[in-house]
């Protein structure tokens, strides 16, 4: 007699399996982002954009403090050239790379300091450790470029080819160096009028990236205060529902510990079921995607490349997001559930913002004593940048205005709901409050490609979202934190680039 196979109980793995396998591919995904696999295709092997950024900054004041004094406001204490020299060291210390736009900043800012010396560097743009890899027309392009410097810097430029090459120096991503180089196109053919209209307008811009670079820092600055009195308040008030015994539920009704039986435990099966999809997508689209259209990419010229690999990018972790969401979806609805099971949900909507907004104020001197910190114990010690910040150096509005989207909206979007609402809900419900936000932020750190020093001041962003949701019991409040620390970095980046 033949059993009825199809009335059979259905057999669920532990969750210990699901985490077990998720745990695995984090690793799997965290070596992929190591070996460059994932984005690998960007383009330039990357300067140190720390550098590069300080460098930035250093000119934008150097700017500042000329306009200052053509205004006769300029203390005779302050010497500008001391901070132009600043600029010409760090661009210096970004150009051990073989990185073009790093290079370029040097020699330009070098001339403008001692008016000598800069030839010796714009020769590295055409050397073989630069052109290396490069597709044939970005080598051509450099060689035109190199050539273009030496009548610059030499006065060789004729008369009908100067627009032509202020052309060519804008479509340069050089920050703002760019008006150096153009004042010295301008008086190498004895236009000085208008090499001092451009300074001119540089100076004018660097006024506004300033001081509004001023206010930005010093609201950071009151946000941390008062991000530590946020601190002392959510412990006094918070403490006991963080240590005790059980822990409020979006309803009022308590939630038990693991010790009183805790959630069902399909609840963190179907939660690890979902992270394992999106894990995994992101895995493969990142594997198959950097093996099978990485190569390609780097035949095309820097700038389609740099387009389509950003194109990528976002495609790759869009369809990612999207298919885990719907996996999400329908999982949550076969046990009678929906989004808001995880957070996501308009309730109190208001409320939660402010509390996002408090959340990244408390977030501040968290991160800055995890970068201290971190700083001391990988002093010395080279770690990656994040793939979007050589992309950002290209100084193109359109590509900034893309990655701004897809850094400050997206990212926090997708982000909080599968390491916050997701990871961390799901080990919530079977291990206790401070064990579950130390491996989702572990697990949110080792995703990042920033790593060693990264991963304690990622893991500290991602602790303080944990403890937002633990509380709040919607991930509005960490998507609005994460959206707000990411758009700080823009735009401090737009002020030194492109203002």
């Amino acid at each position: 007699m033949e059993s009825d196979l199809s009335n059979q109980p259905t057999i669920e793995r532990p969750w210990s399996h699901y985490a077990l396998a998720a745990l695995a591919l984090l690793v799997g995904l965290f070596l992929l982002t190591t070996i460059g696999l994932r984005g690998k295709a960007a383009g330039e092997r990357p300067a140190d954009s720390t550098s590069l950024f300080a460098g930035d900054w250093n000119i934008k004041v150097y700017l500042f403090l000329s306009y200052v004094q053509k205004q006769g406001a300029l203390p005779a204490q302050v010497n500008r050239e001391e901070v132009l020299a600043q600029a010409v060291t760090t661009y210096k210390r970004a150009a051990e790379a073989p990185s073009p736009p790093a290079i370029r900043r040097y020699a330009i800012s070098l001339h403008a300091l001692r008016g000598v010396g800069e030839l010796q560097v714009i020769d590295r743009l055409d050397s073989p450790e630069v052109l290396r890899d490069r597709a044939h027309a970005d080598q051509m392009r450099l060689e035109r470029e190199v050539l273009m410097w030496k009548h610059i810097y030499t006065g060789q430029v004729k008369p009908e080819d100067v627009e032509q090459y202020a052309a060519r120096i804008r479509e340069l991503p050089l920050g703002p160096v760019e008006s150096l180089a153009l004042a010295q196109l301008y008086a190498s053919v004895g236009r000085e009028d208008r090499a001092e209209e451009v300074i001119g307008e540089a100076q004018e811009r660097a006024v506004v990236s300033v001081i509004a670079g001023g206010i930005l820092i010093f609201v950071l600055f009151a946000a941390a205060v008062a991000g530590v009195g946020f601190i002392a308040i959510f412990l006094r008030r918070y403490r006991e529902e963080l240590t005790g015994p059980t822990f409020p539920t979006e309803g009022g009704e308590e939630r038990e510990t693991p010790a009183q039986g805790g959630r069902e435990p399909a609840d963190a099966v179907v939660l690890l079921k979902s992270f394992i999809v999106y894990v995994g997508a992101v895995w493969v689209l990142s594997l198959v995607l950097g093996l099978t259209l990485g190569p390609s990419l780097t035949r095309l010229p820097a700038r389609t490349r740099l387009t389509y690999t950003i194109a990528l990018e976002f495609s790759g972790s869009a369809l990612s997001g999207l298919i885990a969401l719907l996996v999400l979806y329908l999982l949550l609805r076969k046990t009678g559930k929906g989004l808001g099971a995880i957070g996501l949900t308009t309730r109190d909507f208001g409320r939660n913002v402010l509390w996002g907004i408090a959340g990244y104020c408390a977030l501040l001197p968290v991160l800055l004593v995890a970068m201290v910190i971190s700083s001391i114990l990988f002093r010395g010690i080279r770690t990656p940048e994040h793939p979007l910040i050589p992309m950002l150096i290209s100084g193109d509005r359109t590509i900034f205005t893309l990655l701004f989207f897809f850094g400050a909206v997206f990212a926090p979007f997708f982000e909080e709901i599968f390491f916050r609402g997701v990871l961390y809900n799901a080990l919530r419900a079977r291990i206790n409050v401070v064990l579950a936000a130390v491996l989702s932020s572990a697990a949110f750190a080792v995703v990042h490609p920033q790593l060693p020093a990264g991963f304690l001041p990622i893991f500290s962003i991602g602790a303080v979202f944990a403890l937002l949701v633990e509380v709040r019991r919607s991930l509005v409040p960490s998507i609005v934190a994460h959206a707000i620390n990411n758009g700080v970095l823009f735009l401090m980046m737009y002020l030194a680039l492109l203002l």
